[in-house]
């Protein structure tokens, strides 16, 4: 693990957000779903619909408004950002993947997505079933339960 993964609770918000923007391309890149590619770019609301649609899909009645509202509130979104990473640094190949991406970006101006990028991994999360990392195979499985049990809690469902 390096250092980024050792300090997750501990980033400020700019790296966090630089780490969780890091996190979404590269997942987003090495899927095999081309729609992938566009979760990153998302704006907020999209999100709120596409993660409300994967949460009645698990049986929680909820709404994209709902949601949306959620990826908006700085605290909730950047608890929902740590916890969507966590699965991500156990995986050893993909963790040093991100890390690499994320030490790539943060020399690199670039557009500020606050937290909200926490929304995207999420997606990716959830719609991502594996990735290839050179020779390893990555499952999203703990990562989707998970990330459906952190927007469960903080939805109150």
């Amino acid at each position: 693990m390096t250092d980024v993964w050792d300090r997750l609770g501990e980033l400020s918000d700019d790296e966090l957000t630089t780490l969780v923007a890091a996190a979404g391309h590269v997942i987003a890149d090495l899927a095999d779903d081309a729609a992938a590619a566009e979760v990153p770019l998302m704006p907020v609301g999209h999100l709120g619909a596409e993660l409300a649609g994967e949460l009645r899909a698990a049986d929680v009645d909820t709404e994209p408004d709902e949601v949306t509202a959620l990826l908006r509130d700085r605290d909730r979104a950047r608890a929902l950002a740590v916890a969507a990473l966590r699965p991500l640094a156990a995986e050893p190949e993909l963790a040093a993947e991100v890390a690499a991406a994320y030490e790539a970006r943060r020399g690199m101006m670039a557009v500020d997505g606050g937290l909200l990028l926490g929304g995207a991994l999420l997606v990716l999360a959830l719609k991502v079933k594996r990735i290839k990392v050179g020779k390893v195979d990555v499952s999203f499985y703990e990562a989707r339960a998970g990330a459906l049990a952190q927007l469960r809690a903080f939805l109150g469902k």
